[in-house]
């Protein structure tokens, strides 16, 4: 009788502890399920809560890493850039873990340290097996050299992408662009200080500011106009404080030429660097290599 007792309660034990297992794993699914649906609307922050609540759930998950970086993945997606860096700051060893150094890049290039973020992507290793997440480095790369105006190492990343992607029509249409940069018409800092100097607002007009050149030789010829009225009319007081204020417009106006070509110029670049990125660099998405269940871009 005593047997009997026993085998039944044993059988009692394992139905119930089937139906705990089973309980569990419909939690699971239901709570992954529930993550993806907050991805998918966009709702990145309820997406971290949740995550981290799973993760305390789910205590000993064999993909926590994964799930720490798909939490930084969602502090980039919600415009937390300094947060997303700060928790890729030590990504675990070994190469299949590169997508860490790459959000993090992003995320101070976002934050715009873009010296940092190129200093991350050159501690990937260059024996990248994975052929779409060798370019979406380089992609990555060649973005933060022309932020930097490195125009000659983007060059050189091409000539050494080739030995992977030989013949690749993308990579020599990016060489013939790249080569393009030394065509872009810069101003002379010193060119335009000394056409302003020379007649006042000439620096602002020819480097396309035009409003700030009639604002320039209005200025200067205004208050030279009232310290020569003035002196005519034989009030020197105030012809002096006219001259003085001329010449402090006449010296902005050939400091406002420098800044003039110093804007032209930047403003050149930038419609250069954007039609480079427009052609060749994709925005960024962290989830596109991070395997993380749902969390696809």
């Amino acid at each position: 009788m005593r047997h009997a007792i026993a085998i039944v309660c044993i059988v009692l034990l394992c139905a119930a502890s089937g139906a705990a297992d089973e309980t569990s794993a419909d939690y699971t699914r239901a709570h992954l399920s529930f993550i993806q649906e907050l991805f998918s609307a966009k709702r990145y922050f309820d997406c971290i809560a949740e995550t981290r609540r799973y993760l305390n759930y789910e205590q000993g998950i064999e993909k926590r890493r994964e799930f720490e970086y798909f939490i930084g993945a969602n502090y980039y997606l919600g415009g937390q850039y300094a947060t997303a860096a700060r928790l890729m700051e030590a990504p675990p060893d070994g190469g299949e873990w590169d997508s860490w150094r790459l959000l993090r890049s992003q995320a101070l290039a976002k934050l715009h340290r873009s010296g940092e973020a190129l200093n991350v992507l050159e501690g990937i290793s260059k024996n990248i097996e994975d052929p779409f997440l060798r370019y979406e480095i380089f992609l990555r790369k060649a973005d933060l050299l022309i932020s930097l105006k490195r125009y000659g190492d983007i060059q050189k990343e091409i000539d050494f992408q080739e030995k992977f992607f030989s013949g690749s029509r993308r990579l020599a249409e990016l060489r013939d662009d790249i080569a393009a940069c030394e065509s872009i018409q810069y101003r002379e800092k010193s060119r335009a200080a000394l056409y302003s100097a020379a007649f006042p607002g000439a620096g602002q007009a020819w480097a396309g500011r035009y409003l700030d050149s009639i604002i320039s030789l209005a200025a200067v010829a205004g208050a030279g106009y009232g310290a020569w009225y003035c002196h005519r009319r034989g009030d020197d007081g105030l012809a002096y404080t006219f001259m003085f204020f001329t010449a402090l417009f006449y010296g902005g106006n050939i400091y406002g030429a420098w800044n003039a070509a110093e804007w032209a110029n930047s403003a050149a670049h930038k419609r250069f660097a954007a039609a480079l990125r427009e052609k060749y660099i994709p925005p960024y998405h962290p989830t596109k290599y991070s395997g993380i269940p749902g969390a696809g871009p």
